[in-house]
């Protein structure tokens, strides 16, 4: 049976719709990729227009694109939170920022958590002083808490104490953890993913693992964030 990549697009219908017909390339050798772009172009396309169907991307408008690696991958993953964290700023004033909808985590604790977590987790995978404090940000923030907090088992007055009154003081403090996240994957190979970092739960916990739970929860953060500005002012205290 040959081997079939589910990063290839899925021609399925097209193939039950006429039988006898194989869309798939040649089975690969050993050690090489399933199916590649350039496999897709000289194989597939020609069957599949043979059979008088579009291919894939042509059926979809959109152009055939190379295949993403982990690395690619888990970038593009690590600019996610950024990216929804910007979508936000024209709604980001002071007062909603501190507002809590009966809630101790306001926005502005959200975003800042965001990007601690990220922060301190980077920090110690690669062996780097926190952002929070190599580029100066504890003291801009002013917070008057120590530097390795990051607001992991706050309890409600802690988290009401975290005030902040700029908004693009919080996104630049993100963007900067992120950048530096992103600088880290450019130190990693496909090798490095899979090496055990954490071996306090069952199973064990990968590099890689741990690199998409921590961007997963900042992304979560960042949609509470969002969540909270689309609510009318009657669910705010």
């Amino acid at each position: 049976m040959r081997r079939w990549s589910p990063t290839e697009p899925d021609l399925t219908a097209n193939r039950d719709a006429r039988p006898g017909v194989d869309f798939r390339g040649p089975t690969p050798g050993p050690g090489k990729a399933s199916t590649t772009v350039a496999t897709y172009r000289r194989h597939t396309v020609p069957k599949l227009r043979r059979a008088g169907a579009a291919p894939f991307p042509e059926r979809m408008g959109a152009p055939i694109v190379a295949v993403m690696d982990s690395i690619e991958i888990l970038k593009d993953l690590a600019d996610r939170p950024r990216k929804a964290a910007e979508a936000l700023r024209a709604k980001l004033t002071p007062d909603l920022l501190n507002a809590h909808p009966h809630h101790d985590n306001s926005i502005a604790w959200l975003l800042w958590h965001a990007a601690r977590e990220l922060d301190v987790q980077i920090a110690g995978l690669s062996g780097e002083e926190a952002v929070w404090t190599a580029q100066g940000f504890d003291g801009r923030f002013g917070l008057g808490i120590e530097p390795t907090n990051v607001g992991y088992g706050h309890s409600p007055r802690q988290a009401r104490a975290i005030r902040v009154k700029d908004p693009d003081l919080l996104l630049e403090h993100l963007g900067a953890v992120i950048s530096r996240q992103r600088a880290y994957l450019d130190t990693l190979d496909e090798a490095a993913l899979s090496e055990i970092i954490d071996d306090q739960w069952d199973p064990p916990v990968t590099r890689g693992a741990r690199l998409v739970s921590i961007s997963a929860d900042a992304l979560e953060h960042v949609g509470q964030a969002a969540y909270i500005t689309g609510m009318a002012s009657a669910a705010f205290e």
